[in-house]
């Protein structure tokens, strides 16, 4: 009697305890991806000529060329909100896929600090790159066309971070977690134009060697050390 009543008693609070961490989840996913959204609603309603030329610019010369005779775009306001939006989204993406996929290598971290730890590592993830991309430039004497491969990023991590508006929801709401793989899909498309952009760019200056070591080193090499890693663990 008294085993049934403690054991009772544990799982009572181990229910507590789990409901009451689903729903923090569930708060601060719901937090994130509303003022995303915000954001996002802000620049289709004050840019809307603009992002919609931006949207397009990754799969369209003629779009990007457009954007460039406009002005220096990363000077302006505009990018200072879709920053945020790439940042956010891509946080809550990393989220999912880890309370989805990868259960037992989160189960011990709260909520709010895996959120937090993940919102560092993409914030971190983004100016490592805009490093990498000025060293590059430098290293290979490509200065004249750094700000191509920064407005080719730009667009890539935007067109990336769109559809989550769409596949996330769902996945979320209804738990399922392999309509999150349908990102995928758009993941792969979005990085073929992006590879094709970059390599556009460096066989205009007859610079095939600096393209293979860019994109293999910077671009894909790091995404096949995570897939590594996960695999591993």
């Amino acid at each position: 009697m008294f085993f049934s009543l403690s054991y009772g008693k544990l799982l009572l609070s181990f229910s507590g305890n789990l409901i009451q961490e689903l729903t923090v989840q569930s708060n601060i996913t719901t937090i994130l991806f509303t003022l995303a959204l915000i954001i996002n609603a802000v620049i289709f309603v004050v840019y809307r000529k603009k992002i919609i030329l931006i949207l397009k610019a990754l799969f369209s010369q003629r779009s990007f060329s457009q954007l460039i005779r406009e002005g220096k775009l990363l000077n302006e306001r505009i990018v200072l909100l879709i920053i945020p939006v790439i940042f956010l989204l891509q946080t809550i993406l990393l989220f999912t896929v880890l309370q989805f996929f990868f259960t037992d290598m989160v189960s011990n971290i709260q909520a709010y600090q895996l959120y937090l730890l993940l919102f560092v590592i993409v914030i971190a993830h983004y100016f490592i790159k805009i490093f990498l991309i000025f060293f590059h430039t430098v290293l290979f004497d490509q200065k004249q066309n750094r700000s191509y491969y920064y407005l080719y990023r730009l667009f890539y991590n935007y067109g990336n971070a769109v559809p989550i508006f769409f596949i996330l929801p769902f996945s979320i709401f209804l738990n399922n977690k392999y309509l999150l793989l349908t990102y995928l899909i758009v993941f792969v498309f979005n990085f073929s134009f992006f590879a094709i952009r970059i390599f556009m760019l460096n066989i205009e200056k007859s610079n095939l060697f600096q393209f293979f070591v860019y994109f293999c080193t910077l671009e894909i090499l790091p995404y096949l050390v995570i897939f590594k890693f996960f695999l591993r663990y």
